[in-house]
């Protein structure tokens, strides 16, 4: 994994290292919500190349305060309005290309196209597909865009009563960037590129603006390097990439691929800096790369009622953790993900609720839809609307609220049967084929994170729906007494025999990102709980006459001794069930 360092900025110091202090997550609480952002470089050419519009902030601004910036901010809610007159890459392409539901991307690149007009008065729109407003320099415009920033009017409606369509075609992304959790104010933003439209000029009337200027990113970068300008680490990583470009072509052009990149504090040599996860070129890495944090500033420690992260069971000691954001949205052809908005301890980024559908079918299937979330299901509900589909079958991977608790709702809401392993659905068995408007679902029995643990096969994507026996990020707890190790072990063989036989390729898990890299998760997961066993067998030995829950509570103070004791509790389920199956202490009533 490659890095790199950034100086922290003053004003960020002393807030930063009291949360570095304070233990990060684990002591200082939830992060601040990331609020979905989108900027454009506005580009045009220049007599030394491409030029780039910029604004130094207002000193009044409560985030980035005077520092130079490109014209952005956050989605309004208006901005997933489905009636914006559309042209270019349809919303499920740029959900695609976003990586997230078609509901946020429609917003992204809305927020994206508002937010240049309102900050610059540049308007990425036309009477055609083919065509962009030539002269904004009417008085009406004017009005207009007051009317925006003043929420008087919406993007929608400006674009429907002036006969315009959003030409999507004339953005082109380039990064993905999340503000640091050490952060009180955070945003979670889409950076793209843009040509200024011929004809059209950016102005100097945003009030949140104290200065605009066009200029050539690599002059901007020496009046950076001379103390001129002061801007954020993805500003000054953006310039960087668009002063390497040759031509005004070269710049506008989108990234191949766009992964999220979010810095975190880390020391060295005794000073705070920002480290972001980014190659030799600025760009963020791929999911399946690990997203390291140092020893001395990883302090993540999440843990929960399934789930073992970083500092319980979800890595060996030295090993990094992928901490990579994660928002759902689409997986092949036939299946996208809702991401529940209850992330925590015990779920990672939230619940992942899977929709699976044929192109086409009138029928899908939702697996696990998650806590009772009125909210949530009425989105569940209506991305299976937005394909055509009604919900004919409802799937649970396992009892634990997180994934089952709406359960009756759904039924009701739906009239869909509900299928699991545990009271109140209806039983599946192992091999079961189930099929649904044309999608085939075959039921795995992987008992061992509960006993009714199950996972899906989607035959035709070779993709595995696998609960929590298998997470995007860290590993998962078998928690005594609901969880049996032994059963879990052979419930990873199990997985493993089917990624052996080229019947999975890919893991679509409970929580946190997509696994692409079935085979080596599979051996990792499996390497993991013999190495973790040993660590077991050895600190327990010469002590196997003790009481099982007094010699558990001996192994997590030995094996978990360089964690924070707020998760010991949560070990010590997993050291019982481990002892368990080792047969090793004396048991009694826990």
């Amino acid at each position: 994994m490659t890095y790199r360092d950034f100086p922290m900025p003053a004003r960020l110091s002393e807030p930063v290292q009291a949360w570095v202090d304070a233990g990060g997550r684990a002591g200082a609480g939830e992060p601040a919500p990331a609020k979905p952002s989108s900027t454009v470089m506005l580009l045009r050419p220049g007599a030394q190349g491409p030029e780039v519009f910029v604004l130094r902030r207002a000193t009044t601004m409560a985030f980035a305060a005077n520092m130079l910036a490109f014209p952005g901010g956050g989605v309004d809610p208006r901005d997933a309005d489905p009636d914006v007159p559309w042209a270019g890459p349809s919303p499920q392409g740029w959900a695609s290309r976003l990586r997230t539901s078609v509901e946020r991307a429609r917003e992204l690149v809305i927020a994206a196209a508002r937010e240049v007009f309102e900050e610059c008065g540049v308007l990425l729109a036309g009477p055609d597909a083919d065509s962009v407003v030539a002269d904004l320099t009417a008085p009406v415009w004017d009005e207009v865009r007051d009317a925006l920033l003043a929420r008087e009017l919406s993007f929608a409606e400006l674009l429907i009563q002036r006969d315009l369509v959003l030409r999507t075609d004339l953005l082109g992304l380039r990064a993905h960037w999340i503000t640091p959790e050490a952060e009180p104010k955070r945003y979670d933003t889409r950076f793209f590129v843009a040509r200024l439209p011929e004809g059209q000029l950016a102005d100097d009337r945003s009030s949140e603006a104290a200065v605009v200027l066009w200029e050539s990113p690599l002059v901007l970068l020496a009046q950076h390097d001379a103390g001129e300008h002061l801007m954020l680490p993805p500003t000054r990583v953006m310039l960087e990439q668009l002063a390497r470009a040759d031509s005004l072509d070269v710049a506008l052009d989108a990234a191949a691929e766009v992964w999220p990149v979010m810095p975190w504090p880390a020391e060295r040599d005794g000073v705070l800096w920002m480290r972001a996860p980014i190659d030799a070129a600025g760009d963020g890495l791929p999911q399946s790369a690990p997203q390291t944090r140092t020893a001395d500033t990883d302090t993540n420690t999440d843990c929960g009622h399934g789930h073992d992260l970083a500092s319980v069971d979800g890595r060996d000691h030295g090993e990094e953790l992928d901490m990579t954001p994660w928002s759902g949205g689409p997986l092949g052809e036939r299946t996208t993900c809702r991401l529940c908005p209850n992330p925590g301890p015990m779920t990672l980024d939230g619940t992942n609720t899977w929709i699976v559908s044929e192109p086409g079918a009138t029928e899908a299937v939702v697996i696990d839809p998650g806590p009772l979330d009125e909210d949530h299901l009425q989105r569940v509900l209506a991305d299976v609307a937005a394909r055509g589909a009604r919900v004919a079958l409802l799937l649970f991977t396992h009892e634990h609220f997180d994934h089952a608790e709406s359960m009756e709702r759904m039924r009701e809401l739906t009239g869909a049967p509900a299928r699991g392993n545990f009271p109140g659905a209806e039983p599946l068995a192992d091999g079961e084929l189930l099929q649904v408007g044309g999608v085939r679902l075959r039921v795995v029995l992987t008992p061992g994170h509960t006993m009714a643990s199950v996972c899906f096969l989607l035959e035709e994507e070779r993709t595995l729906f696998t609960g929590d026996t298998i997470l995007g990020r860290g590993t998962t707890v078998v928690a005594h007494p609901d969880g049996q190790l032994g059963a879990y072990l052979h419930s990873l063989e199990k997985i493993a025999h089917l990624v052996d036989t080229d019947e999975v390729t890919t893991l679509a898990p409970g929580h946190g990102p997509v696994l692409t890299d079935a085979a080596g998760t599979v051996a990792q997961y499996a390497a993991h709980r013999q190495e973790r066993l040993a660590q077991v067998r050895q600190a327990a030995s010469g002590r196997a006459d003790l009481p099982r829950p007094e010699l558990a509570d001996l192994v997590v103070s030995t094996v978990y001794a360089d964690v924070p004791q707020d998760v010991w509790p949560a070990a010590r389920q997993s050291v019982l069930a481990q002892l368990d199956h080792l047969g090793l202490g004396i048991e009694t009533a826990v």
